[in-house]
């Protein structure tokens, strides 16, 4: 009988133990889509690494404008596929009406948050549209109760008249998401509306650490007592309004 080489038997029992397997895939310099590939066990451990590695692209193919092929998907997918999600339809890169785009997208995004919502810990969104934000409410209000780190940029290509409808929304539906703890927002549009969702968003966050804000109104932190890290990016208009704003203020009394 042939004995193993010391060194491919230490290398062997490394990849059989799930421990140290994890601490080796977070540093190979491999796609996840590959790392999956190379057996169960592996595919196992790249789906449940401690940082997804992995991002499920509801608009990415040949079915931008089509849902039907994403929801036939989703019917077999493995589930910790949805823990992380981007969608980022933008209308520059599509041939068909920014309105079909739009519903395509939208409905992709609450068919999967709503089918593996308690899997989502990554959400990234682009929203061109007001029916982006209606969805976006949705999909936080009812169904990420473990998110962790949300993304959001707000475009203005169809944002001029969802002043009304964002502004019952952010009135009418607190939200509570104790997990979230890191968010990243960049505002394009300099809407009032649309400043509303940032801060209905940030405070349904009390337990957030990291902030990354671009936009020219400066949002009020007063329910976000934890923040260790926080980046902001205005013009000088915003930044003579942070100078002269007590906008950070840590929890009251009581």
């Amino acid at each position: 009988m042939v004995e193993e080489d010391p060194q491919n038997h230490a290398m062997r029992t490394a990849l059989q133990n799930p421990v140290l397997l994890q601490q080796i895939l977070q540093y190979l310099p491999r796609s996840g889509p590959t790392l999956r590939l190379v057996s169960h066990f592996w595919n196992d451990l790249t789906l449940s690494l401690p940082s997804p590695i992995l991002t499920l692209r509801p608009d990415h193919g040949n079915h931008c404008c089509n849902a039907t092929p994403f929801h036939l998907f989703c019917i077999k997918m493995e589930p910790r596929l949805a823990r992380s999600i981007s969608e980022h339809a933008v209308t520059d890169y599509c041939a068909h009406s920014s309105g079909r785009l739009t519903a395509s997208g939208v409905s992709k995004l609450l068919h999967v948050s709503g089918q593996f919502g308690r899997f989502i810990e990554n959400f990234s969104v682009t929203c061109e549209d007001e029916g982006y934000i209606a969805t976006l409410y949705e999909i936080l209000q009812n169904c990420c109760p473990n998110l962790k780190r949300l993304k959001i940029t707000f475009m203005t290509t169809g944002m001029a008249n969802s002043d009304e409808e964002s502004n019952n929304y952010a009135d009418s539906r607190p939200c509570t998401l104790d997990k979230l703890t890191s968010i990243t927002i960049q505002d394009v549009t300099d809407y009032p509306s649309v400043s509303k969702v940032t801060q209905w968003i940030l405070n349904s966050a009390p337990n957030l650490t990291h902030l990354s804000y671009e936009g020219d109104r400066v949002p009020d932190l007063g329910k976000n007592g934890s923040i260790k890290r926080l980046k902001l990016e205005m013009d000088c208009g915003g930044v003579s309004e942070i100078q002269g704003a007590n906008y950070i203020r840590g929890p009251g009394p009581g």
